[in-house]
């Protein structure tokens, strides 16, 4: 069993980019499931489900800003 996390972005027009897969920041062998991030950014919630336990787990939100396309990362520094 496998699942793996997706991240999109809303561009300003209203369209979303397509999703990528999160890959190993966040990948395991286990399954991934609903990821929710926090209030303010700085944390992503998330699900892990194997044949033995459930649990949630959370991680610094930052690592999140290396999948926003360079399009939408400079037109928040304006």
């Amino acid at each position: 069993m496998g699942g793996g996390l997706y991240i999109s972005f809303k561009r300003n027009a209203g369209s979303w980019i397509t999703a990528k897969n999160m890959g190993k920041s966040i990948y395991t062998k286990i399954y991934e499931y609903c990821p929710v991030v926090s209030p303010y950014g700085k944390y992503l919630f998330f699900s892990r489900f194997s044949e033995n336990s459930t649990d949630i787990y959370w991680v610094d939100a930052d690592f999140i800003k290396d999948f926003k396309p360079a399009d939408l990362k400079r037109k928040e520094l304006t």
